[in-house]
């Protein structure tokens, strides 16, 4: 009997050794456990069945071998819901402007884990995920100062109005602005845009080369004019010459 009650004692040092059991146990803790519980269980099965009834600790070891399969099932849910926001990170890819809600969705998903959850989201992925927030935020700046940049630009092919003498300020602006966009911010001004800007400036170089023209014929006859001189019976061919020249100007 004194046999028995001390192998029956040392079953239940063995189950007193395991501890308490809980969801906040580490991987390590949690393994440490099972390994106690495994050797209760060995030693307690080894035991005669009248060596089992001295086992104090009996039902203390039932209820360890039952928290640690709730604290199995938990952490294969915890697993699942860190691999689900594992994969929303790997399914990010390339960061562009049309990441946000890919971003997002991974960023609240993470943010929805326990403290034990985004534990097992791994250091590079969670990088990962940080690193794409802060590139997108980049592109929505660049992108907004690509947008500020065309809308200036627009709003001064919009200021030229109707093509005049007086347009060549406003048309040198707007161009010279164009001009200084990179390629990727010419390409978001819109066509309609574009084309209104070559067409004032093709309308002002011709009026410019319209103006420099009708100098020039005015010029011929004023100098025509000036040739008459003294009027006599002589004048006449100088005369005409020069009224021709005049009627043959425009308004």
């Amino acid at each position: 009997i004194i046999i028995d009650q001390l192998d029956a004692a040392v079953v239940d040092l063995l189950i007193a050794d395991i501890g308490q059991i809980n969801n906040d146990l580490t991987e390590i803790e949690a393994e440490t456990a099972k390994e106690k519980i495994a050797l209760a269980e060995e030693a307690y099965n080894s035991l005669s069945d009248a060596k089992k009834q001295q086992v104090s600790k009996f039902i203390t070891l039932r209820e360890a071998v039952a928290a640690m399969q709730v604290y199995d099932d938990t952490d294969a849910a915890n697993k699942a819901a860190a691999d689900i926001v594992t994969e929303s990170i790997k399914a990010i890819g390339e960061v562009t402007l049309d990441s946000k809600e890919s971003i997002e969705t991974a960023m609240n998903g993470y943010n929805a884990l326990t403290d034990k959850q985004k534990a097992m989201v791994s250091i590079e992925d969670y990088n990962t995920l940080l690193a794409a927030q802060v590139r997108y935020n980049e592109l929505v700046v660049a992108y907004n100062a690509d947008v500020k940049a065309t809308n200036h630009v627009i709003a001064l092919i919009n200021d030229i109005g109707t093509v005049t003498l007086d347009s060549k300020r406003a048309i040198d602006t707007a161009n010279n602005a164009y001009n200084a966009l990179s390629d990727a911010q010419k390409a978001m001004i819109p066509e309609a845009n574009h084309t209104t800007l070559q067409n004032a400036t093709k309308k002002y170089t011709e009026l410019a080369e319209a103006y420099v023209a009708d100098q020039k014929a005015a010029q011929a006859v004023i100098d025509s004019i000036g040739t008459i001189g003294t009027v006599t019976l002589q004048s006449k061919d100088a005369i005409t010459a020069a009224m021709t020249g005049y009627n043959a100007l425009t308004d």
